[in-house]
């Protein structure tokens, strides 16, 4: 299913909206403790900015990120399509090997599997893979303004929607738009909310 949203509130970003979206995230996710558990055994300086390249290029390869028209917040979906084993996606993978280290690269695995698994089977869906908003321009609303056009167009189509967290305060703000935790899991001192959307 193509996520082509009608709104001028909002763009379908490119690869020259990299930097933005970069900035975006890295400043929303600079203490989050998912993030701080999936990083913890490199030794890289700025693996931040690594896993945020890494995670960036892979959604504009497979799967699409929309940016607020005042380059404030960004929302990056993913859906049932694998991405392709091209050249890209090696040299991909290999840089992140190299910069992060082993250790690091089995926690992102063990974490990608736990989402993949609340996924159903041969069925199509959508998941929120990343949202974030940058701490001046929180509590305006500009994430509401990137999930729900999403969200209904899910819920038209009969669609499940996937998202998770390892942030408490947010599991109730996304339990107002309709999600249900079907599952927690702990990471070390971090716990995960995996939650999907009751098509209502």
């Amino acid at each position: 299913m193509n996520l082509k949203i009608e709104n001028s509130d909002l763009r379908l970003a490119t690869r020259r909206d990299k930097p933005t979206i970069k900035k975006v995230l890295t400043e929303s996710f600079r203490n989050d403790p998912c993030i701080q558990w999936l990083t913890a055994q490199s030794r890289h300086k700025n693996k931040l900015d690594v896993i945020m390249d890494y995670t960036i290029d892979e959604t504009l390869e497979n799967g699409y990120i929309y940016v607020t028209e005042d380059n404030s917040a960004v929302a990056m979906w993913k859906n049932e399509a694998k991405e392709r084993f091209t050249w890209n996606f090696i040299k991909r993978n290999l840089f992140f090997l190299f910069k992060m280290g082993i250790p690091c690269v089995i926690r992102n695995l063990q974490s990608k599997a736990d989402s993949y698994r609340q996924f159903p089977k041969r069925q199509k869906y959508w998941y929120l893979y990343t949202i974030g908003v940058l701490p001046e321009a929180q509590g305006k609303g500009l994430a509401s303004k990137l999930m729900n056009p999403v969200i209904e167009k899910c819920k038209h189509l009969h669609l499940p929607l996937f998202l998770e967290t390892a942030n408490t305060r947010n599991v109730e703000i996304y339990r107002k738009k309709g999600f249900v935790v079907t599952e927690t899991l702990a990471h070390g001192s971090t716990t995960l909310f995996y939650m999907k959307h009751l098509l209502t």
